[in-house]
């Protein structure tokens, strides 16, 4: 929880979208990238996805907003910068 990797996206994070972001260490959900990371000695943070409560995740009828699927466009681009800089 405590690495650039995590600073980077909450940086980014609280950039876009302009509130402090809420840093979970494991949610239902993220598959087995913290295993397989682990595994290989690679840093692993799985958040910078899209959705809200009612999305639905993995149900028949799952789907995003528009507009939380645009910001997180942008949240991968100043991702990215960040990692460039």
């Amino acid at each position: 929880m405590e690495t650039p990797l995590v600073d980077t996206l909450v940086r980014s994070a609280r950039y876009v979208y302009g509130i402090e972001p809420h840093v979970l260490p494991r949610r239902l959900g993220s598959g087995p990238m913290e295993e397989l990371c682990l595994r290989y000695g690679l840093p692993v943070v799985n958040g910078a996805g899209v959705g809200y409560d009612g999305s639905r995740v993995h149900g028949p009828d799952e789907h995003i907003r528009l507009d939380d699927f645009l910001l997180n466009i942008k949240l991968i681009v100043v991702l990215l910068a960040e990692f460039a800089a």
